[in-house]
């Protein structure tokens, strides 16, 4: 039985860019998040851990001070600092860990569209065959572009506070105006064989005339992600509810809390970290669509398919 496959180079409204996504995370789901959870799912749990514990902890300090005077300033300001260890720890990690999920994510999408099925762990693996360093490249650029902008919001300060009613819309609107195109950069760079900068070139050729369209795109997607991701909120409430019932706190002031709360704050993270793969996909999914409204090439073969025959 032939399998059906959802082919991405099509023109579609900003609607169907959400039904794709999820026909496309359909077809796929399965073989994607068992890819995830061997690749990045150890790095994702062990950094949300070690987040959820230093940022609960970290505020738990403070309240320290409030539920015990006698505290002095330099216990809390020790406990503080020894609970930032877990914030160090786990941010790095946490980062590598989402990286690698934009990298496998967006990779196997393009070996889909490219190969017409779903791919094999042996061809997913080869479509990341040098994905890395042009990830790499591209996160070190983006971050170069998002300190200028920072620079440029900031830097009116030495001369005057009053002149940042000015810089802070320019430089929001530059961020803003930057974000779309790199967006869509490493689909770019990955299915067009393209380096880095011109892959960002190419990419803002795409976006230009539908920079809205892409907006609107990303803004649907976020909601659907964190409508999705109040799952875990739900979860919490749930066991804080289960400890209130038993009589138990579970707040910094206990070990066992601490666990429980910066657990759950862990368990957002993680959630939230794999729920990114929709925007990924959408990614994907937005840039051959882009594609084809830009240069036609579906409707190309089919002209030259038809000439031939």
């Amino acid at each position: 039985m032939e399998q059906l496959v959802t082919r991405l180079d099509k023109a579609r409204p900003v609607s169907g860019i959400l039904t794709t996504v999820f026909d496309v995370l359909r077809q796929i789901a399965r073989p994607l998040l068992r890819t995830l959870l061997v690749t990045a799912g150890p790095y994702v749990a062990l950094g949300a851990l070690m987040v959820g514990l230093g940022f609960n902890n970290v505020f738990s300090s403070l309240q320290l001070i409030s539920v015990d005077p006698s505290r002095t300033t330099s216990e809390v300001v020790a406990r503080m600092l020894q609970d930032l260890v877990y914030w160090v720890i786990g941010m790095p990690i946490l980062a590598s860990a989402t990286l690698v999920i934009y990298v496998v994510c967006q990779s196997y999408v393009i070996t889909y569209q490219q190969l017409g099925r779903v791919p094999t762990v042996d061809e997913a693996r080869e479509g990341r065959v040098g994905a890395w360093g042009t990830a790499l490249r591209l996160f070190g650029l983006t971050c170069l572009g998002f300190m200028i902008c920072v620079a440029v919001i900031v830097s009116p300060l030495l001369v005057s506070q009053y002149l940042l009613i000015v810089s802070i819309p320019f430089g929001m609107f530059a961020l803003m105006w930057g974000i779309v195109p790199v967006w869509i950069a490493f689909a770019a760079c990955r299915a067009e064989g393209l380096s880095v900068i011109p892959g960002i070139r190419y990419s803002w050729q795409l976006v230009k005339g539908h920079w809205w369209f892409c907006i609107g795109v990303i803004v649907m997607i976020s909601i659907v992600q964190g409508l999705l991701g109040t799952i875990t909120n739900i979860a919490e409430l749930t066991l804080l509810e289960i400890f209130a019932a038993t009589g138990l706190q579970p707040d910094a002031m206990t070990t066992v809390g601490m666990y429980v709360v910066g657990g759950m704050m862990g368990l957002k993270l993680f959630v939230s970290a794999f729920l990114a793969a929709l925007l990924h996909v959408g990614a994907v999914v937005t840039y051959y669509c882009l594609v084809e409204r830009k240069e036609a090439r579906s409707l190309s073969r089919s002209i030259d398919m038809l000439g031939q025959s």
